[in-house]
């Protein structure tokens, strides 16, 4: 399926899963890209789920410079 003749926006970044780190968020009630990274993956994951979210404000247009 062609997503841009759709006028769907293509992502560069990824979203993995890491069960062990998105594991306690629900039970904690903190979000995985706000805890304190307790591993070199659990930092990687949190800045991809921060890149991947500044790449949507992007291209989602949410925050439009003015």
């Amino acid at each position: 399926m062609h997503y841009q003749k759709l006028g769907l926006p293509i992502f560069k970044d990824k979203l993995r899963d890491n069960k062990n780190i998105y594991a306690d968020a629900p039970e904690r009630g903190i979000p995985v890209v706000l805890t304190k990274p307790s591993s070199p993956t659990h930092k990687e994951i949190v800045q991809e789920l921060k890149d991947f979210a500044d790449q949507f404000i992007t291209k989602s247009g949410i925050l439009k410079n003015e």
